[in-house]
């Protein structure tokens, strides 16, 4: 992804990202164990507009 579209971030912070995004329930991982994510429901809402992020669980600093 880094060289189609000149993204700059590690595997590790991907990876804590998608943590945090999970415990929100705005991606959840495509099969159990997965490293592989997709957008939820909840995920789509926020994405159109239609969901506040303040409305959305914190996640715990455990969870990176």
């Amino acid at each position: 992804m880094e060289k189609e579209i000149g993204f700059d971030a590690s595997r590790r912070r991907i990876y804590e990202r998608c943590r945090k995004l999970s415990a929100a329930g705005l991606i959840a991982p495509m099969h159990s164990g997965s490293n592989q994510f997709e957008i939820t429901a909840k995920g789509e809402e926020y994405l159109a507009g239609e969901l506040d992020a303040e409305d959305l669980p914190r996640p715990s600093p455990r969870v990176v």
